[in-house]
C-alpha cells in the first residue's frame, strides 16, 4: 500500500525504497520467500503497532507498507468511519483514495 501521491506503481518501483511491516505479520514470511523483492528494498522496518505503520505511511516516514489484506481492510474502514464522523466525509466507492489517501495494489 502506498500514498496516493506516490510514484510507486508496481513492485519493481519498490527498489531502493523503505517499507514498513507489522511485527509477526505473515507478510514477513512472504518477503523471505521473495528474495528478489526483499533484496531490492533499501530497508524493511518492523513496527509493533499496525496503527503506527499506517501513520508512518501517511506522514512519509516510509515509502510503502506491506500488510495483510484483512488488516488493511479493517484499518481503512476504521479510518473512514473516523473521517466521516469528524470531517463529515462520505467514503463512497473511492474508499482507498478519498478517505485514506492510500492506493492499494
Amino acid at each position: 500500500m502506498v500514498d496516493s501521491n506516490s510514484d510507486i506503481k508496481t513492485l519493481d518501483d519498490l527498489k531502493g525504497k523503505t517499507v514498513e511491516v507489522q511485527e509477526g505479520s505473515s507478510v514477513i514470511e512472504g518477503l523471505n520467500n521473495n528474495t528478489t523483492l526483499k533484496n531490492s528494498l533499501k530497508d524493511i522496518v518492523e513496527v509493533r503497532d499496525i496503527t503506527i505503520v499506517f501513520m508512518d505511511l501517511k506522514s512519509g516516514v516510509c515509502d510503502a507498507i506491506l500488510v495483510d489484506r484483512e488488516i488493511a481492510n479493517y484499518n481503512i474502514i476504521i479510518y473512514c468511519l473516523i473521517n466521516s464522523v469528524f470531517n463529515n466525509i462520505c467514503c463512497g466507492k473511492s474508499v482507498f483514495t478519498a478517505c485514506t489517501g492510500f492506493i492499494w495494489y
